[in-house]
Parts: structure tokens; sequence; C-alpha cells
């Protein structure tokens, strides 16, 4: 992530979880992160994580996902009311990133050779 996408970014929080947290899993409206007043807010996972994900897979979807969607609202809240605008851009910004982490990473490989 540039160092730039940062600026102005008071803190990153990473929420223990709570009962009545692990209970919004259960329904529609279990979240991931929160990204509310130059801040973010990472909600805990339960830890049963399903067959086939381990803890190593939740790790980088929390900071390669989860934590990037957020910062990319930081960098977009200057944007009013649309929020479906604001969802596309956060999308975006993960996708585009992901292909710049990946181009790194397969540069370092290359290298390693």
């Amino acid at each position: 992530m540039p160092r730039g996408s940062l600026e102005g970014l008071r803190a990153v929080f990473l929420l223990a979880g709570t009962r009545k947290q692990e209970k919004s899993w259960d329904s529609s409206v279990g979240c991931y992160g929160i990204y509310w007043r130059p801040c973010v807010f990472l909600c805990a996972h339960p830890f049963s994580l399903g067959p086939g994900f381990t803890r190593d897979d939740l790790r980088d979807f929390y900071l390669d996902g989860v934590l990037v969607h957020e910062v990319a609202h930081h960098i977009d809240r200057h944007r009013l009311n649309d929020k479906r605008a604001k969802e596309l851009f956060a999308h975006a910004y993960v996708q585009k990133q992901w292909a710049l982490k990946g181009k790194r990473a397969r540069r370092k490989s290359w290298g390693d050779r």
C-alpha cells in the first residue's frame, strides 16, 4: 500500500470480539471491518475457519483484503452520500493492491531462482 494512503489515519483497532459480535456471524449483519472517524476497526472472526482454511489464510484475508478495503474507505472519505460508489472504489482499490503485490512477489521469486 502506498504510504500516502495512510496519511491522516489515526489508528487501526483489532477488536477481540464479544459474544454479541460472535452471534452476528450467524446472521447477515456480520462484518469484517469498519472505517469510522479516521480509524479502522477490524472485527474478530470466529475461530471455526471451515475445511481447508488455516490461520495463515485468515491473516492474509484480513491484512490483504479487509484492512486494505477499509483503508480505501479512508482514502475515499470525502465522497459524501453514494455508498455504492464508495464500495466500488474500495473493492477496486483492493484489486489494484493485489495486482501490484502479485507483480512484486513474482519479481522477487524470479530473482531467487
